[in-house]
C-alpha cells in the first residue's frame, strides 16, 4: 500500500531509507512506518497506536 506520492518529499525520504514520514495536507495526516521485515502485521498493536477519541467509536460498543 502507498499512499504517497512520487516526486513528493515525504515519497523521497521513504525511497532514501526514512523508517517514518509524515504526509499532510489542511484536512488530514498520516504517519507512515516502514515494516519491512514483518511477516504479519499484529492489528492489536495497530489498533493500540489509534487514538480513540477521534475514531468514533461508540464508547459503549466492542469493535
Amino acid at each position: 500500500m502507498d499512499v504517497d506520492k512520487p516526486g513528493k518529499d515525504s515519497y523521497e525520504l521513504r525511497k532514501a531509507g526514512a523508517a517514518q514520514t509524515i504526509v499532510a495536507s489542511q484536512q488530514r495526516w498520516a504517519l507512515m512506518t516502514e515494516t519491512p521485515d514483518e511477516e504479519e502485521l499484529d492489528l492489536h498493536f495497530l489498533a493500540s497506536r489509534m487514538d480513540t477519541s477521534k475514531a468514533g467509536f461508540d464508547s459503549g460498543r466492542r469493535v
